[in-house]
């Protein structure tokens, strides 16, 4: 089977056949590794670029999609796949071929004047993307961002919890289940469990939540290590504790080995995270807020906060774990036992099942 794949070049996370939330990089390998030609196609962003980034973006989507349809009509697929920012345009390039749409999360709905008020993410992109409204060219891409969605022939979202969404929104679409395959490359060669990993950046993400938790745990031996980029202000305020490690943006393995347990105080209702994914299938017990599709990419190989704020629910957490070493090594087994309904080759399976069935 020919397949060429339309995504986002995503230069802050894997790069080329990257695919942020969904491990596309692996997916892609799993059909090649059972003889399937996959083709990847990406736009490279313009750097210093005048233009705002959502601008940007959606006139370079276009652009894209126009110069690859030339390349496709060419040699046309057995199937084409498309995510991100690029798959309305070239859905709209190329409307006859069988497709498949990767929604990553439920971008698919925004901006929605219901969902503005109630958005948990945080983030301020609906602010921004609710400035964007009064421009026609904007309103354009939105409504043919849902058109392009309901015109394909399946759909795949990270996540249970983004499937019950799109099927509300759009009751037409039957989307299908494709966890983030675990990826070993990210395993680290020797672990040594001690600390506690917090792995994201920004308050949608509960980096403040986690300042708060390692400033009241203080003084009782256990050390937190804190990976990715933060905000200027949450990383000023990480370096000026003392039993915090900041390591700012490091591989995932380096991440990893000295994890032994990961912290995830998100407020946004996240899509399936992938570092939890991870963790996972290393056998790293997690605690995580009950938001989003968290929960159960996680399984039974963690605990569940349900009061994301009540920070003294956290550290009872965090401290049993590190206390109790019959309770952790009974995450740590559950979680690893979890793991294996996300193995790379399930979910590869998962996806060649829904090219099938389009073609």
């Amino acid at each position: 089977m020919k397949v060429d794949w339309a995504m986002d070049y995503n230069p802050f996370s894997e790069g080329v056949r990257g695919g942020g939330v969904f491990s596309t990089r692996l997916l892609i390998q799993g059909l090649e590794a059972r003889g399937h030609e996959v083709w990847a196609h990406h736009p490279i962003w313009p750097v210093g670029s005048s233009l705002p980034f959502y601008i940007m973006k959606v006139h370079g989507a276009r652009t894209f999609a126009k110069s690859m349809a030339k390349t496709v009509r060419e040699n046309p697929p057995d199937v084409l796949v498309v995510q991100n920012h690029v798959y309305p345009y070239v859905l709209k390039e190329l409307p006859d071929l069988p497709s498949v749409v990767v929604a990553r999360d439920h971008h698919y709905r925004c901006p929605q004047p219901s969902h503005w008020s109630g958005c948990v993410r945080g983030c301020g992109q609906c602010i921004g993307l609710q400035a964007l409204l009064p421009y026609p060219w904007f309103r354009y891409h939105i409504n043919l961002k849902r058109q392009m969605l309901t015109r394909a022939d399946a759909h795949v979202v990270p996540s249970s919890f983004i499937a019950q969404d799109m099927r509300e929104w759009f009751p037409e679409t039957d989307p299908v289940v494709i966890y983030p395959p675990l990826d070993d490359s990210h395993h680290p060669t020797n672990w040594y469990p001690r600390d506690v990993l917090f792995l994201g950046k920004g308050a949608y993400k509960g980096a403040d939540i986690v300042l708060s938790i390692a400033r009241e745990m203080q003084g009782n031996g256990l050390r937190f290590r804190i990976c990715g980029r933060q905000d200027p202000e949450h990383a000023f305020e990480f370096q000026s504790l003392p039993n915090v490690d900041y390591l700012g943006f490091v591989p995932r393995r380096v991440a990893f080995e000295t994890a032994k347990m990961v912290v995830a105080p998100a407020r946004w209702n996240e899509p399936a995270a992938r570092n939890i994914c991870e963790a996972v299938g290393l056998g790293i017990p997690c605690i995580i807020s009950d938001r989003g599709g968290v929960p159960e990419t996680m399984g039974p190989g963690g605990i569940v906060v349900d009061d994301v704020e009540d920070i003294g629910e956290w550290v009872g957490h965090i401290e049993r774990l590190h206390e109790d070493f019959e309770t952790w090594r009974d995450y740590s087994k559950a979680a690893s036992e979890h793991s294996k309904m996300l193995s790379l080759d399930k979910m590869t399976d998962r996806f060649e099942k829904v090219l099938e069935s389009v073609t």
